[in-house]
């Protein structure tokens, strides 16, 4: 808002960087990446050299693993399933751990859902457990699934 609203140039930083000039509404947009969790900062200046910045904290919850289970499908033969809650799961990169054999893991797809199938020739009673990292590094709550022997 201002009285002469159009061709001021605002400049972002923090998080984002870049500018773009206002229209003569004193509207603006700007197209571009993220490089982390954070603020978000614009800055203009009037014709009259009066300055406003404004904050933004841009911010993500962790993802979730909703839904996890072990199930044995048939001699030696296991699935660990679930599905990962989280605004872009496609791609993501469930780790599962716990009594299930070391260095599983599984692709998440588009819908949120994952599924390891695996041979599994000495089960062991006790907890498997899944967890998985969104695009931002934060890592979600440790899933767990009993296995049943």
């Amino acid at each position: 808002m201002d009285e002469y609203p159009d061709g001021l140039i605002v400049t972002f930083s923090g998080v984002v960087s870049g500018s773009t000039t206002t229209d003569e509404f004193g509207g603006f947009s700007l197209i571009t990446n993220i490089s982390a969790l954070g603020s978000i900062y614009a800055t203009v200046v009037d014709t009259g050299g009066l300055v406003d910045s404004q904050e933004l904290l841009f911010s993500d919850a962790p993802p979730d693993i909703i839904d996890f289970s072990v199930q044995q499908l048939g001699p030696n033969e296991w699935v660990l399933r679930g599905s990962v809650v989280d605004e872009a799961p496609a791609g993501l990169i469930v780790t599962f751990g716990g009594v299930v054999p070391t260095g599983m893991t599984a692709v998440v797809e588009a819908d949120g859902t994952f599924e390891r199938h695996f041979t599994w020739n000495n089960p062991s009673l006790g907890m498997a457990t899944a967890l998985v990292d969104d695009v931002w590094s934060q890592t979600s709550n440790l899933a767990e699934g009993f296995v049943f022997v």
